[in-house]
Order: structure tokens, then sequence, then C-alpha cells
């Protein structure tokens, strides 16, 4: 899957406004983020999100918030005349 460059995101900025509205701080959201993140990676659920999961390029095996939230934008900015259901 090619990816074309994205647009600047400003992951501070996500992680202030998340943080404010759950009465945690910023590094909190980031740290809940990865976590969640780790666990679906070390524990996927089936074929189809393993494969969804090898598609997420990163630098290590699992994507830290900022590399999900770049492939997750650049998915959506691709695909926004389409409608994805998450399980």
């Amino acid at each position: 899957m090619e990816r074309k460059k994205s647009m600047k995101i400003d992951y501070q900025a996500i992680y202030e406004k998340l943080a404010k509205e759950n009465g945690v701080t910023p590094q909190q959201v980031r740290e809940d983020m990865a976590q969640a993140i780790r666990q679906a990676y070390e524990n996927p659920k089936d074929e189809q999100t393993k494969w969804f999961q090898k598609q997420v390029p990163c630098k290590g095996q699992i994507p830290t918030p900022e590399e999900m939230m770049d492939f997750v934008s650049q998915c959506c900015s691709e695909n926004e005349n389409q409608t994805f259901f998450v399980s």
C-alpha cells in the first residue's frame, strides 16, 4: 500500500484536547494510546487484524501513537467517500 506524504498533524494539540476532555495529562493520553496499540499488536483478534497491522508503517515492531495517527489520517484522506466500521 503506497502512502503519500500526509499533512502535518499537531500531536500535542490532540493530546491536550483529549486530556482536557478526560481530566488527565497529555502524557497520560499518549501513554494510554501507546498501551492500547501495544495490546492490540500483542493480541490480534484474527487474521484480518494481523493483515491490517502489517499495513501500518512503523520504525519498530509496534507503531507509536504518532505513527498510528499518521496512518489512520492518510487512510481517511485517501478514502474520504468510504465508510469504515471498526468492531
